[in-house]
């Protein structure tokens, strides 16, 4: 009975941290799109794309690198899958 309380207290603890990762990562989206997509373009610019393919954006932030944005990999990967499921955060930013 101990063994199947600490089992659940551990996959509950799992679940929980999985979300708030899940979380964070698309605040980081929504905030790189406010400091540093728009800086360059409007929301017309990106916001009708959304839900495009993950393809599409990793090929569109590819000219966007070299066409100056700065952003590390990790940065770059992360926009282009809150762009293309799209992430909730992304749509919400898109409404406002």
């Amino acid at each position: 009975m101990k063994i199947r309380m600490l089992f659940l207290m551990i996959l509950v603890a799992g679940v929980f941290f999985w979300q708030a990762g899940a979380v964070a990562a698309e605040s980081r989206c929504t905030e790189i799109l406010g400091d540093t997509c728009l800086n360059c373009h409007g929301e017309e610019k990106f916001c009708p794309l959304l839900g495009k393919s993950l393809k599409f954006w990793k090929a569109t932030l590819d000219l966007m690198e070299a066409n100056g944005a700065e952003l590390s990999k990790d940065e770059f990967a992360l926009v282009a899958e809150c762009l293309s499921l799209p992430a909730p955060e992304a749509k919400a930013f898109c409404k406002r």
